[in-house]
């Protein structure tokens, strides 16, 4: 649902009910790019296959945190608005070692060296796919423990990035340049090589 404008919420029991009422929780997100440009994806509430939830106080973002061991992983997985670049920025301490792979690719690098029970975060830029993204943190070794990933959608025109149209290439064999395919995608009409 959407709201826009002051809403009240009210619980309240009806006379059917016998007992008390139990709320689990109640999540609300704030729905206004100009206003919250980053998603933040709390570990202790992502996909767990073998890591553990740990709700002890360690000046955590959340309620919790997620325990990654030797094979274990945390799967987010995250919502991108559009085709483009992000900054994942992983919040973690260790005195282990976990690996990263977006949609099946490896990061280069892991998270490890934030040793001493600190806190450090690690960003990293990459390329999502509009619509919903797998980030995967799996344990290599000791234990890490993983806070939140920070998802930031990167605005501004990457100066480090070039961007080269198939049909620019030099066509060898059977390939061909066509325009014979509705290629509209935010605003960008073009050809294909088939």
């Amino acid at each position: 649902m959407v709201f826009r404008g002051p809403v009240r919420w009210t619980i309240r029991r009806r006379p059917a009910t016998n007992g008390d009422a139990i709320i689990n929780k109640i999540d609300l997100q704030l729905d206004d790019p100009a206003v919250q440009n980053s998603a933040v994806y709390e570990a202790e509430q992502a996909d767990l296959n073998g890591a553990t939830a740990d709700y002890r106080p360690q000046g955590q973002s959340g309620a919790g945190t997620a325990d990654i061991r030797r094979g274990q992983n945390v799967t987010f997985w995250v919502d991108s608005t559009s085709d483009g670049y992000s900054d994942l920025a992983f919040r973690y301490k260790d005195a282990g070692a976990a690996g990263v792979t977006v949609n099946g690719l490896s990061l280069g690098g892991g998270l490890d060296g934030a040793r001493g029970g600190n806190w450090s975060t690690r960003t990293d830029r990459v390329y999502l796919s509009a619509g919903i993204n797998k980030v995967v943190v799996t344990g290599y070794g000791g234990e890490v423990t993983l806070d939140k990933l920070t998802v930031t959608p990167v605005q501004a025109p990457q100066p480090d990035v070039a961007t080269y149209q198939a049909e620019g290439g030099t066509l060898t064999g059977t390939a061909q340049v066509s325009n014979a395919y509705d290629m509209v995608r935010d605003n960008d009409r073009g050809t294909v090589v088939t």
